[in-house]
C-alpha cells in the first residue's frame, strides 16, 4: 500500500448506500474502515475491494453479494488498482461501483442457500428490528 496522500474510495456498509470518500492510504486506515484485520479481493480488472478477512466468523453482518451464493460480511471499501499500490477509483469507477452495490441488501437464511431481496434504507432497519424499538416505545406510551 502506498502510505502517501489519500485516495478516493467508495464505503460500503451494510444497510446503506455506497459512499464516496476520501482516506488516507494506510493500513491502518482500512483496518479501522473494515473493522479488522483486511483482505483484498479482486473485483474487476482495476478495482479490488478491501473487506475483513474475518467478518463471517466474528460475525460481521452480511452486506453485499460476491457471486451468486457468497457475501461480504461487514463494511467494506472499493479502491482502484495501481499495480502495486491501491489508488483511487475514477469517476467512471464510482458510477460503476455505486450502482452496482446501490441497493442494500435483506438476507434469509433458506436451505439450500440464502435468499436475497434488495431493499430501501428503511426497510432494511425495519428488518433488522431497529425501527421496532421505536414502535415498542410508541407502545409503552399507549398504556398509560
Amino acid at each position: 500500500m502506498n502510505q502517501n496522500g489519500e485516495i478516493r474510495v467508495l464505503y460500503v456498509q451494510p444497510g446503506k448506500y455506497p459512499e464516496e470518500i476520501k482516506i488516507p492510504n494506510t493500513l491502518e486506515t482500512f483496518q479501522k474502515y473494515v473493522c479488522g484485520s483486511i483482505e483484498s479481493v479482486r473485483l474487476d480488472r482495476d478495482a479490488y475491494i478491501i473487506c475483513n478477512d474475518e467478518g463471517k466468523l466474528l460475525p460481521l453482518p452480511p452486506n453485499r453479494l460476491y457471486g451468486p451464493t457468497d457475501f461480504f460480511a461487514g463494511p467494506f471499501l472499493i479502491c482502484g488498482d495501481g499495480g502495486e499500490d491501491l489508488i483511487s477509483l475514477t469517476d467512471s469507477q464510482i458510477t460503476k461501483y455505486e450502482k452496482k452495490y446501490h441497493s442494500p441488501l435483506i438476507f434469509l437464511e433458506l436451505y439450500p442457500k440464502p435468499i436475497t431481496l434488495k431493499c430501501t434504507l428503511e426497510l432494511y432497519a425495519k428488518c433488522r428490528g431497529e425501527e421496532h424499538q421505536h414502535d415498542t416505545q410508541e407502545n409503552e406510551h399507549d398504556e398509560r
